[in-house]
């Protein structure tokens, strides 16, 4: 992913994307409704204010499609990969690979039973983690 323009997107960041903005639009579809609603009911009081009415639910319309062609933009992006290590240190692990060495060293503190409760890694897999993240350092 490059900072200036965006090239790929990592599969959590995409899904979150598209989520929130399908999320967005509903509840601005939402709102327009009401406002339709609203609309109505008040042009047929005033329906000299009819054409204000009818423009302000088209501009509304037009914003719902140009987030439409956002979402649509967004799912168009290839998928890559999350740059592993610390881009400042290369020597350090990032901060989830050292949240993940500590749950693994602590897991093989616990006694067998409480690694059962706990519902992390098991003894065999902690190792595998700290195996791996140790050479990594």
């Amino acid at each position: 992913m490059s900072i200036g323009k965006c090239e790929c997107l990592n599969a959590d960041v995409k899904t979150y994307l598209e989520g929130a903005l399908i999320r967005y639009i509903r509840d601005i579809q939402k709102d327009v409704a009401e406002f339709a609603k609203a609309a109505r009911e008040y042009k047929a009081i005033n329906p000299e204010l009819s054409n204000h009415y009818s423009r302000l639910v088209e501009s509304q319309n037009t914003y719902i499609e140009k987030i439409q062609d956002a979402k649509g933009a967004i799912k168009e992006l290839p998928i890559c990969e999350a740059e592993s290590g610390n881009p400042h240190n290369p020597g350090r692990l990032t901060v989830p690979e050292q949240h993940q060495l500590k749950i693994a060293k602590d897991t093989l503190r616990m006694p067998d039973a409480m690694v059962g409760v706990m519902g992390g890694p098991t003894k065999e897999q902690a190792r595998e983690i700290i195996k791996k993240l140790e050479s990594k350092k």
